[in-house]
């Protein structure tokens, strides 16, 4: 038989971990909800100051011509004999 002492302290035992399992879990969600918050703080930020893709010329960012000069060169100056 085992004594009363030991099965109290077990019980005792068992209800701080569960506790203390419930408390992390809650303050990882609290963590999580402000991690949330501060993204999303971030991106409408950033959005605004980014203008939209439709309202952008495509000279603005992208100009193909330039950018295949670009890669012309490079491929030149890969096979190239310099």
């Amino acid at each position: 038989m085992i004594p009363l002492g030991t099965v109290l302290l077990r019980n005792v035992i068992q209800h701080i971990d569960a506790h203390n399992k419930t408390q992390e879990e809650s303050d990882m969600w609290k963590i999580r909800e402000l991690e949330k918050q501060m993204e999303d703080a971030y991106w409408g930020t950033k959005r605004k100051m980014l203008p939209s893709s439709s309202s952008r010329m495509r000279s603005d960012g992208f100009d193909e011509e330039s950018q295949k000069r670009l890669l012309e060169a490079k491929e030149w100056n890969f096979w190239g004999t310099g």
